[in-house]
């Protein structure tokens, strides 16, 4: 009983300490690291959402994204986003402007639950002028699997707080939406990730990513 005892305790000291190694190494690399800068690409398929109804309103748009980020006080994230896209390879375009904070709290040694709020600035011009301001209160689940790999669920709440279009006035008109966020990292460098991800809205899955990241 005695050498029964010993080896699962053992065996717990053994699982504690790679549980207690995957962290450290998770947390010293680019996984459940909030300091980074990050380039992405990303496409979206029927942008507007109505190309069901119309072949002429199915409009795809392609956009490069530039995305900082920075953690301070060990549990607050601080971050800051510029997008650029263009809608079906012509002129007419958009770009979105973007800053965030968040709230890390860390429920296990690999997985951080992240409250965030973001405001964000969209102006496009497609044919004519079209500005929106949105506000989005969100729930991040950032997992490690391993020293190599991870995961990332990110649920938000869309918050259209001032619209026009063409110089009118359309906010009355516009209505909140869920957005949900899904990414997986893959550690290429101990400072270098790859991150590919996909949004799904009340559309459907709209918008493959890919990224690089940058961290320190």
């Amino acid at each position: 009983m005695k050498m029964k005892s010993l080896s699962n305790i053992t065996i717990l000291i053994t699982l504690f300490f790679s549980t207690l190694s995957l962290s450290l190494k998770a947390q010293d690399s680019v996984l459940l690291n909030y300091d980074r800068a990050t380039v992405s690409y990303s496409h979206t398929d029927d942008w507007l959402g109505l190309g069901s109804i119309s072949s002429e309103l199915d409009i795809d748009i392609d956009t490069l994204g530039l995305t900082y980020m920075k953690e301070i006080s060990d549990s607050y994230i601080i971050g800051a986003e510029f997008t650029y896209g263009r809608f079906d390879g012509d002129v007419d375009e958009l770009a979105t402007y973007g800053l965030g904070v968040g709230k890390i709290f860390q429920l296990n040694e690999n997985l951080n639950l992240i409250g965030g709020l973001e405001v964000d600035y969209l102006d496009v011009k497609y044919s004519y002028s079209t500005n929106f301001l949105f506000l989005t209160p969100s729930l991040t689940f950032d997992y490690a699997f391993s020293d190599k790999f991870g995961a990332t669920v990110q649920v938000g709440w869309i918050e259209d707080l001032d619209a026009e279009l063409g110089g009118v006035d359309i906010s009355d008109f516009m209505e909140g939406d869920w957005a949900i966020q899904l990414s997986t990292t893959y550690v290429l460098h101990a400072k270098v990730g790859l991150h590919l991800g996909i949004s799904l809205n009340t559309d459907g899955f709209s918008t493959p990513s890919i990224g690089l990241s940058y961290n320190w």
